[in-house]
Parts: structure tokens; C-alpha cells; sequence
């Protein structure tokens, strides 16, 4: 089986470029600076990426969440409060895993070489799709096999919400629309695994007793989906998340 080993996921770019996600940010240089991008061909890791936000998103439950609402959630996940940190941290840092699609990587010609030669396929057409929809599309087993119990619909909710971080909640409608082409086969459905794998061990995910999910409503869910604070998330993993250098 391809991507077992952390090598084989590494190559996956968590980069910005200007485009059908209405974002003209690169986390590699200055924003615009797409033939920078190509030229030193550094970038970040988007496994660090989720990484990144799964750490910001443990700070803000410790440094920014009164204790009113972090028992709210806890109590909506049916664990205690320690165990809800790390699901929450687990799930939040999952709103990007819609990059680890073809149609994304291939936004950049370095990123599809270096991926093409360990196995991913590209289509030679791709058609553009947000990257929060392919989220939405990618993520509801993948939360299966890492939630015990999360019931489908629940996993559908959550990763709606997800999908939704930069404004925009994918539809029905939207999710209808996605096709082989955009997420990948079979080959690229093992490097999501893998990826999510690894993700989850770093951050401990077996340790934690799985969630209940206790009345859980519209406004638990939308917590997830807060539009993104962009410009000051994106300076600060340039200061302190240096880029990998390919």
C-alpha cells in the first residue's frame, strides 16, 4: 500500500494561490508571489498546516474560551473538558484535508510533478472547485473511522461546518457537483487516510474516550465554521511555522 511512510505525505503543499477560492495569499513569500513560489521551491507541509491549527485552536480553548462555554461543549460532547480540547483541536485543524485533492495541488506545476512521481494521478483538465467543498466532500468517513459511534449524519454536519471556514457552507446542491476528477481515486483516498493517520497520532487522538455528541444543534456546528482571520492567522505561521524547503 502506497503512504505509510510520514515521507510519502510530506510532499502535499498547503500553499495559496490566487483563484476559485477568492484568496490572493501564498504562505510561501509575499502574497502574489506565485513565480517565488516556483522559483526556491520552499513551502509548507499541509499535514504542519493542520498541525499548525490544531495547536491555535488548543491555545484559543485555553487562553480565550471562558470556562462558561468550553463546559457548553464539553457537556454537547458528553466528555470532560480535557477531552473536548483535544477533539476539538482534531477536528478544527481538519477544515484544510480538501487540499489533499488533486484539483488543489495541481495549482501548482512543482507541487504536481513531485506528487506524479510518487503516484498520484492528475487529470489533464482539472476543474476548478474551493477547496472548503472538497473538504466537505472528502472528510465525512475519514471522521468515521476516527470518531467510534459519530453517526453519518453527524459526520455530513461536521464536515459541512468544516468545509465552511472561509464564509461559505457547502450545499447539497455543491456536494453534488463533486466529481472522481476533483477528489481522486483510490490512490489519492489512501494518501488522505494516511495523512489523517498521522495527523491523528501526533496528536494523541487514541488516548481520548470517544464523543456522545449530547443534543448537539446548529450553533455547536457553526462554531466550527467561523470565517477564517486571514491576514493575521497567515502572518503569524510565517513568523513562527518556518517553510519546509523541498
Amino acid at each position: 500500500m502506497l503512504f505509510t511512510k510520514l515521507s510519502d505525505i510530506i510532499p502535499l503543499k498547503n500553499y495559496y494561490l490566487k483563484g476559485d477560492d477568492g484568496y490572493d495569499s501564498v504562505s510561501v513569500g509575499q502574497k502574489g508571489g506565485a513565480d517565488r513560489v516556483n522559483e526556491d521551491l520552499t513551502y509548507h507541509p499541509l499535514l504542519f498546516h493542520l498541525l499548525d491549527v490544531a495547536a491555535v485552536t488548543a491555545c484559543l480553548w485555553d487562553e480565550v474560551l471562558g470556562r462558561w462555554l468550553r463546559q457548553l461543549l464539553s457537556d454537547r460532547l458528553g466528555v470532560k473538558m480535557e477531552h473536548a480540547r483535544g477533539w476539538l483541536a482534531f477536528w478544527v485543524g481538519l477544515h484544510d484535508l480538501g487540499k489533499a485533492t488533486p484539483v488543489f495541488q495541481a495549482k501548482w506545476p512543482a507541487a504536481q510533478e513531485r506528487l506524479t512521481a510518487i503516484g498520484l494521478p492528475f487529470a489533464s483538465t482539472p476543474i476548478p472547485q474551493p477547496h472548503g467543498l472538497l473538504t466537505a466532500a472528502c472528510l465525512p468517513d475519514l471522521l468515521a473511522q476516527h470518531c467510534p459511534g459519530i453517526a453519518p449524519e453527524l459526520a455530513q454536519r461536521l464536515a459541512v461546518a468544516l468545509g465552511g471556514h472561509h464564509g461559505v457552507f457547502p450545499s447539497a446542491a455543491d456536494l453534488h457537483l463533486i466529481t472522481r476528477h476533483s477528489v481522486g481515486g483510490k490512490k489519492w483516498q489512501q494518501a488522505r487516510e494516511c495523512l489523517v493517520a498521522r495527523y491523528a497520532s501526533l496528536l494523541g487522538l487514541d488516548h481520548l474516550p470517544p464523543p456522545r455528541f449530547v443534543d448537539v444543534d446548529h450553533a455547536f456546528f457553526l462554531f466550527f465554521g467561523r470565517p477564517h482571520q486571514r491576514g493575521g492567522l497567515d502572518r503569524l505561521q510565517r513568523r513562527f511555522f518556518p517553510f519546509y524547503r523541498s
